[in-house]
């Protein structure tokens, strides 16, 4: 309930409350459509720099409860804390957060993502294993794709359809409405 104001400022409230939401809307941002990006090995500015973590989610554009998850989980190993008891990341770990983000883009779950984790911390060694897990999860994301193409393939067919009709180019066929022509002889008979 809005507090006796004149209409303007009851519109402007709303306004910047409907800026608000869209803002708070989070797409990927657009550092990660740059396959360049995704994997970042240049070498560290510092390992003595500390993040907080409304710092390290404005960075990555995460949101907090997502980045509190994670550290809950014990998905971000080498937490530190400062003088008022804050979680501060060093930038190894921030880096490490963005992988997490897009392991998580890449549909592995919070299990799948601890054991991806065990293996990292365990060194070079685990190399192959590694691979192997994103390698399988690659073959699951080709096959979803390969059934969303065949999606929007139907979709695309069916929206062909549907103008050829309206624009009289064939006529009407339907699997599901009796027709009085016999033009169709795929309608299912009148019910009796």
């Amino acid at each position: 309930v809005f507090p006796a104001t004149s209409e303007n400022t009851q519109t402007k409230i709303m306004q910047e409350k409907n800026d608000t939401m869209k803002k708070n809307f989070r797409q990927p941002p657009k550092e990660y459509r740059s396959a360049k990006n995704l994997c970042d090995t240049t070498p560290l500015q510092s390992r003595n720099t500390r993040y907080t973590m409304m710092q390290v989610c404005r960075e990555l554009d995460m949101p907090y409860e997502t980045l509190k998850y994670y550290c809950n989980q014990g998905l971000v190993p080498y937490i530190e804390r400062d003088s008022r008891n804050r979680r501060v990341f060093p930038e190894p770990m921030v880096r490490w957060i963005r992988d997490l983000s897009q392991l998580k883009r890449c549909r592995l779950s919070i299990a799948e993502m601890k054991n991806y984790l065990s293996l990292c911390l365990k060194g070079k060694e685990t190399i192959p294993q590694r691979q192997q897990i994103l390698l399988n999860k690659r073959q699951e994301i080709l096959s979803e794709l390969e059934t969303l193409q065949f999606s929007l393939d139907y979709i695309d067919k069916k929206q062909e359809f549907y103008h050829l009709v309206l624009t009289g180019e064939i006529p009407f066929i339907s699997n599901l409405v009796p027709m009085d022509n016999t033009e169709n002889d795929h309608a299912v008979p009148p019910a009796k």
